[in-house]
């Protein structure tokens, strides 16, 4: 990544305590408004409440300049920044407004916002702690405004219920980490897409790693020894709606 293009990307935001202060805004609201969030939970409508909830969601894990403290950028993302700062002379060849620039890139919630309020509001993770579902959840991406037009051509948010990307090797995705969600679903989008992205942290290049591993390995026993190092932990565990299968929102 060039220097200049490094430069716009926040590398000291506080993404965990971020998640840690819309959690516990969520869990008020949680303990609060029981009635209205086991109504949410139960796919009834709730506009009023549902908003809200999604609007806190949202930028669960955003700063003020969300587009500088994305996930993962794409290549192609960060190959345009790139052509754009070595078409410029001066001392600064690019700036903050290059990357708002809604004619070239847009800034995409990998797993999308309705799949995480349905997740959260589900009655089977009523003891579940809302933080743990948003830092498995919560990942943004910086792409190119034609990229993000054929992820939503493809499919709104559906990921698929087993994993067969080998011709020997299946299963479901609940036996994978949570934080790997968003990547399966842009894998089956676009395979390229998924395994050229460029992580902006380290606890997401770990992520990426890991499912680069998986993905790539060319033999069943390598694919266990790499599904095995995605297992989730006990502490990383919380129900997944068969929802997120079909796409069907609430």
């Amino acid at each position: 990544m060039l220097p200049d293009v490094e430069k716009l990307f926040v590398s000291d935001f506080d993404r965990d305590g971020q998640l840690h202060l819309i959690a516990s805004t969520l869990e008020h609201l949680r303990s609060a408004f029981p009635q209205q969030w086991k109504q949410l939970g139960a796919g009834e409508k709730v506009p009023e409440f549902k908003k809200l909830v999604r609007s806190l969601v949202r930028v669960a894990d955003e700063s003020n300049s969300h587009r500088s403290t994305v996930a993962y950028a794409s290549r192609a993302a960060l190959d345009e920044l790139a052509t754009i700062a070595s078409s410029r002379n001066g001392a600064r060849r690019i700036t903050r407004a290059d990357l708002n620039n809604g004619k070239k890139f847009r800034h995409e919630h990998a797993t999308p916002v309705e799949v995480i309020v349905r997740t959260i509001t589900l009655p089977e993770n009523t003891n579940v702690a809302i933080v743990k579902i948003l830092k498995a959840l919560c990942c943004r991406i910086l792409v190119t405004l034609s990229e993000s037009a054929s992820i939503d051509i493809k499919h709104a948010w559906t990921v698929p219920a087993s994993l067969t990307w080998k011709g020997f090797a299946g299963f479901g995705v609940r036996t994978l980490k949570p934080g790997l969600l968003p990547l399966v679903r842009y894998y089956e989008i676009n395979q390229k897409l998924a395994l050229t992205l460029v992580p902006m942290s380290s606890e997401h290049f770990d992520l990426h790693r890991r499912f680069r591993a998986l993905v790539t390995s060319d033999n069943a026993e390598d694919v266990l020894k790499e599904w095995l190092s995605c297992r989730p932990t006990a502490d990383e565990y919380f129900y997944l709606s068969d929802e997120i299968y079909t796409g069907r929102t609430r």
